[in-house]
């Protein structure tokens, strides 16, 4: 008999997470077959998915890049807008949907994606849940993160009852400037901030691992994705980045998840989950690695991790708002208009603004509060206006 293959989305498949989800999945032809894929503008990006998957469906969700894609290429396949994705995300998403978009816009593919009874969400788009949390989390039993700190924790909870879980810690390799004081961080250039020392990502991530910003927005999604306080979440700095994250529990013992630092892995379990698939490559040698050290994080140096804590206790739109500041403080830094520590300052600044305290009722009212908070601050921040 034929087994089942399972049908694969990969969403932002010109990305990080969608290349190497796309590596995988020709690495398993036996298991996985591409359902569809997605890009915003990157349209060069759907030619090895078209000569080497065929996959049901394409999505181009920039409508004159899709219009120009439509017009060079004239498929036999649909070519779906922003719009005719979310539609097939709700009818047929395939098995697994895979969101590697990067920034908020990618909330609205998790969140179409449940509205399917059935389809997994391995979600790498942490933005979902500090963007949405309160809408996705009563789904979090079709969710499997690819992050790999969360996927770490996911792993750990496996089998555990949540009642005997005392704290949840996150893992961080400290970034760039890892014992670096306030004053050290004054005149950093982007070109510091982009030199991470273990990972190798897109610009705003790889600044938001220097200022521990990512950190602080994977304990908000630790807290939509397992339901724990948040004063029992913890972050610990790991620079070897081989421990990605461990589990305390009440009796006094932990349970931690090592791997080597490769996104892989975490993205072949949740394509996998429940079973693992035999994958050579991942193999690590912790008698050769010798020691692994940890360190409390320097949160007066790095705020993130308050401002953490702050956005999930005000609620409402706090959350989402933090994450909109970042990004166009980061976007401000790289283009030179603000200087790295005032990437703080802008956040604090979001939390304290009236529109932190709004309590949308539904995600739609919240990304109209969103859109007119990136336009107010890219305003603040001499940049052109947000079009959303």
């Amino acid at each position: 008999m034929t087994p089942h293959l399972r049908r694969v989305t990969v969403l932002g498949v010109s990305g990080s997470i969608g290349r190497q989800t796309l590596s995988l999945l020709a690495a398993y032809p036996h298991k996985y077959r591409l359902s569809g894929v997605s890009v915003h503008r990157r349209t060069e990006a759907l030619e090895r998915c078209l000569v080497e998957f065929s996959p049901e469906w394409v999505a181009v969700t920039d409508e004159e890049a899709r219009s120009d894609f439509a017009a060079r290429t004239r498929l036999s396949i649909p070519i779906l807008s922003k719009e005719a994705l979310y539609e097939r995300l709700v009818t047929d998403p395939g098995d697994i949907v895979v969101n590697g978009i990067v920034g908020a816009a990618g909330f609205w593919a998790s969140y179409y994606t449940l509205q399917h009874p059935a389809a997994r969400l391995a979600l790498a788009n942490k933005e979902s849940l500090v963007f949405g949390g309160r809408w996705l989390a009563p789904f979090r039993a079709r969710i499997v993160p690819v992050d790999s700190e969360h996927s770490a924790l996911f792993q750990c909870l496996h089998g555990e009852a949540l009642d005997s879980v005392d704290a949840l810690i996150l893992t961080a390799s400290g970034g760039p400037f890892r014992g670096k004081k306030r004053p050290d961080l004054e005149s950093i250039a982007p070109d510091q901030a982009l030199a991470h020392p273990i990972w190798k990502m897109g610009s705003r991530i790889t600044v938001d691992s220097a200022t521990l910003v990512n950190k602080a927005l994977e304990l908000i999604e630790a807290y939509w994705l397992f339901g724990l306080p948040a004063n029992r979440l913890r972050v610990w700095v790991h620079p070897e980045c081989i421990v990605h994250s461990l589990v305390l529990f009440r009796d006094g013992s932990m349970k931690a998840q090592l791997s080597l630092p490769d996104m892989r892995l975490p993205i072949l379990y949740a394509l996998a989950y429940p079973e693992r698939e035999t994958f050579s490559e991942g193999r690590s040698d912790l008698a050769r690695i010798g020691c692994l050290h940890f360190e409390e994080v320097d949160e007066e140096t790095f705020p993130s991790l308050g401002f953490a804590r702050q956005a999930l206790a005000q609620g409402g739109s706090a959350p989402a708002l933090f994450n909109a500041a970042d990004e166009v403080a980061v976007e401000a830094f790289l283009a030179g208009k603000i200087r790295f520590l005032d990437i703080f300052t802008w956040i604090a600044w979001a939390l304290d603004q009236p529109e932190a305290a709004l309590d949308p009722a539904d995600p739609f009212e919240l990304a109209a509060i969103e859109k007119e908070f990136r336009r107010k601050l890219a305003c603040h921040l001499g940049l052109p206006t947000y079009a959303g």
